[in-house]
């Protein structure tokens, strides 16, 4: 009944002007709504996401999934699997599946996580032992003379880390590694907010094509019945020209809002790294924003967001350099072990061992060890900073929130029944020839 409410309202130049402008703050506001969670999709718990963007689903349609950040699988490793079918009528959820699968910003973490495990290999391994050989008392003169006084030793030595360094090194290594997961995660959030608003404006501008096609079939169906009028001297042909105006008009706004939705599907294409959208339209309405979660709570899961756990992963990989660079003080010791051969009388054998440690009179990586614990302390301010920006913009985009809900409201219970009444006013006058098509307006 709404939908014919507009429809006989809109064929009225002065109302229609009033709708276009109602209906781009209201479209502009939802776009806000997406563009707001885009801005604070870092800050925000994707649930929270999740429940906005249920507004865009038909009843048809299954609920959007909530996607939990923090149990997100990490990227697959092995050989990718078939990205998900791009049909003619997509949904929110299928829309999320293609990007995630197919996001030209996702895939490069897959290799980078493969480098983080070549680099904790590599930080778990033992020195290697080293062969060392000598010949002695060659090729001199007198008794030295040739080889019968030869002395050859054959050893293997080995370096003994000291202090924990090898476990040291592969803290480091893995806090290198937790670092990456938390960008991934991050990642994912701008894809998911992404994704958000350029659905949100696939809608709009459907909607709008939607809209602006049954404004041209309204006016289009009264030219018969002015027609009419005419013959029967009723009006003038004034009134024709009005009424082709006002088709031109509409026409116009039809063409303009579809190559808004053009372009706003190849936008929406994008976010899974396509140009050419296969897709020609979406799934869903734009409809009631859903209350959303208290504040308290909300900034009670910021100590869950990846934001947040990045920096402390930062700081817990600076835990664990200095942790390296203490190990590093300790001394390690090379130990030898081998035979020695002399060739000279009776030709006999011995047992050659060796140790070696360095004396720390001056180096005992103190500088590194001071470093550390002050990168330490700038990686807590850090934290603590990222934290304090996470409730600010929080804070600002729970008051955006809610005061969109507010505006919402007012349009479904002020506006749109004022709408109707103004429709029934419109109809009843036009029925009993009070006023013609221009003095409708």
């Amino acid at each position: 009944m709404r939908h014919e409410v507009f429809s006989l309202l809109l064929s009225t130049p002065v109302f229609f002007e009033k709708f276009k402008t109602l209906l781009d703050k209201i479209i502009s506001t939802h776009s806000h709504h997406f563009y707001l969670m885009k801005k604070s999709i870092l800050l925000l718990p994707i649930s929270g996401m999740a429940l906005a963007l249920s507004a865009c689903q038909s009843d048809a349609n299954p609920p959007i999934p909530i996607v939990d950040v923090q149990n997100t699988p990490t990227p697959s490793a092995t050989a990718p699997s078939p990205a998900p079918h791009e049909g003619k009528t997509i949904t929110y959820p299928q829309a999320i599946a293609l990007a995630l699968a197919s996001n030209p910003k996702l895939k490069p973490f897959s290799h980078q996580l493969r480098a983080a495990d070549g680099k904790i290999l590599q930080a778990s391994l033992k020195p290697n032992p080293t062969l060392d050989a000598q010949l002695e008392n060659v090729l001199g003169s007198g008794t030295y003379r040739g080889f019968d006084a030869a002395e050859s030793t054959v050893a293997i030595s080995q370096l003994i880390e000291r202090g924990g360094k090898r476990r040291a090194r592969r803290e480091v290594q893995v806090a290198g590694k937790a670092i990456i997961l938390s960008d991934y995660a991050i990642a994912r959030r701008e894809v998911f907010s992404e994704v958000a608003q350029a659905y949100a404006e696939v809608l709009a501008t459907q909607e709008r094509v939607a809209i602006y096609t049954r404004l041209l079939k309204l006016n289009e169906s009264f030219v018969p019945d002015i027609e009419k009028r005419i013959k029967a001297g009723k009006v003038t042909t004034v009134e024709r020209t009005r009424a082709q105006t006002a088709i031109t008009s509409a026409k116009l706004l039809k063409i303009q809002a579809e190559r808004a939705f053009r372009v706003a599907r190849v936008k929406l294409a994008s976010t899974w790294g396509s140009v050419s959208p296969k897709f020609q339209q979406v799934a869903g309405k734009l409809g009631d924003l859903p209350s959303p979660q208290s504040q308290a709570s909300l900034q009670q899961r910021l100590f869950s967001h990846p934001a947040y756990l990045k920096e402390s992963q930062k700081m817990a990989q600076s835990y664990a350099e200095l942790n390296l660079a203490k190990a590093k003080s300790v001394q390690d010791i090379t130990v030898q072990g081998g035979m020695r051969h002399y060739w000279e009388g009776r030709d006999e054998v011995a047992f050659v061992v060796g140790l070696s440690i360095p004396l720390p009179l001056h180096n005992r990586n103190q500088g590194n060890i001071a470093a550390h614990k002050e990168t330490i302390k700038a990686a807590a301010k850090e934290r603590d900073a990222t934290l304090n920006t996470l409730k600010a913009r929080l804070a600002a985009s729970f008051e955006m929130l809610t005061s969109i809900r507010h505006e919402i409201d007012a349009i479904q219970n002020e506006l749109l029944p004022g709408a109707q009444e103004a429709y029934d006013g419109v109809l009843d006058g036009y029925k009993k020839g009070r006023f013609g098509y221009q003095g409708a307006t």
